[in-house]
């Protein structure tokens, strides 16, 4: 099969799968946005680009798809479903060999012990479903792409929420919705080369 029809049909397939991510979407939170379909489909371009027809583009396209539901329902709602992390690790399992799992694991408990000590420190300051999805973005992504996601999620929401506020005379001690923050990071890095 040519590779451009490939590239076609990855981009018909993916624009479905998000249009029908959005219908649901909007059934359960009465709001339609383009978005939840245009990222996915921008995403998958650069799937094609860094991994051509892979597992990692399977694995990538499910990731992302899983990751924008999450970040509109944290926007809607600041609550995330409990089963977008278990979404994320079922992604993560798509051809990953069993001595794999080990360090799978690992990463994932590496990265949440973090995030645990924060939020008992300072409680309130960060919510349970950012550390549960970090956990299944450590463990889908490994240590280093795992890290990468989390100081990339955490620096652009900080960053950016100060310069919203800021613009907006809006005060600064306020809760935001973290979670579409660390998807792009957790996007982010799955396609760099780390």
């Amino acid at each position: 099969m040519p590779l451009l029809l490939v590239y076609l049909l990855t981009i018909i397939c993916v624009g479905l799968l998000s249009g029908g991510m959005a219908v649901i979407f909007r059934r359960h939170y009465k709001v339609f946005t383009p978005l939840l379909i245009i990222i996915p489909v921008l995403y998958s371009l650069f799937l094609l680009l860094s991994f051509g027809p892979t597992t990692l583009l399977l694995k990538g396209i499910i990731l992302c798809l899983v990751l924008v539901y999450a970040a509109g329902a944290d926007i809607r709602t600041h609550e995330v479903p409990d089963y977008i992390p278990i979404m994320v690790v079922l992604a993560a399992l798509i051809a990953t060999d069993l001595p794999s799992l080990a360090s799978m694991c690992l990463s994932a408990l590496l990265i949440t012990i973090p995030q645990l000590a924060a939020a008992i420190w300072k409680p309130g300051s960060y919510g349970g479903a950012d550390i549960k999805l970090m956990a299944a973005l450590g463990f889908c992504l490994g240590l280093h792409k795992g890290i990468a996601a989390l100081l990339l999620g955490l620096s652009s929401g900080v960053v950016c929420v100060y310069i919203y506020r800021k613009a907006k005379r809006q005060p600064m001690n306020t809760p935001f919705p973290l979670v579409p923050y660390l998807a792009a990071g957790g996007c982010l890095s799955y396609i760099l080369p780390i």
